[in-house]
């Protein structure tokens, strides 16, 4: 869990009744994905798109055994609710409001300990090559845990658009927050674009909360 710089925005994503949670003293406040059919949430500066179907969400991602079980019951909360694409379907991620030159920090969380299969989404700015990918169960086993990525940039605009499509078939997001930091990491996989002057990411496996 980042506690670089100033927080944001920081938000658990689900259905109806998802929780608001403290981890390591960041809050995550609820953020509630459509379940009838909505393509768009929205919520302070954080809005989610998806194209061409339709956004999901469940509060049922967790799993009463170990290693999820195993976890601090706040973390436990933020892993066991997600937002999701269609089938197919991309997210498009857009944060609002940026103050241009400043350098933020970007991190997201996919994990689903409530199947024995692991899915695969994909971070990427719909203008650049780079990427980064994340298990949401690498061992394919219940229980399991899967991965979180911090990302850092420079903002060049008010806006930034991120991308985040499901490899095999749904993208899966439990957690998002957004930091303002001093100055961009230097580690990670470059993420650039007209949007982002600095880009990086370094990927993590949930179990780990730093």
């Amino acid at each position: 869990m980042s506690l670089a710089g100033t927080l944001v925005e920081a938000y658990n994503l689900g259905a109806s009744g998802v929780q608001s949670t403290t981890v390591n003293g960041v809050n995550f406040a609820a953020f509630v994905f459509p379940t009838n059919g909505g393509t768009t949430a929205t919520s302070g500066n954080f809005s989610f798109t998806e194209s061409p179907n339709i956004l999901g969400a469940s509060n049922g991602a967790g799993w009463p055994a170990a290693p999820f079980n195993a976890l601090d019951p706040s973390y436990q909360t933020l892993l066991s609710s997600i937002g999701q694409a269609g089938a197919a379907g991309t997210i498009t991620f857009t944060l609002s409001n940026l103050t241009v030159g400043q350098s933020y920090q970007f991190q997201w969380w996919s994990s689903l300990a409530n199947v024995n299969v692991n899915r695969t989404t994909q971070a990427q700015h719909p203008s650049d090559a780079s990427f980064v990918q994340l298990g949401s169960n690498p061992a394919g086993v219940l229980g399991d845990l899967g991965q979180f990525a911090t990302g850092t940039f420079t903002a060049t605009g008010a806006t930034l658009g991120i991308e985040f499509i499901g490899m095999a078939n749904y993208s899966f997001i439990n957690a998002v927050q957004l930091r303002a930091i001093p100055e961009p990491a230097i580690s990670g996989v470059a993420l650039s674009g007209c949007a982002l002057a600095v880009g990086l990411w370094v990927r993590r496996h949930s179990r780990k909360k730093t």
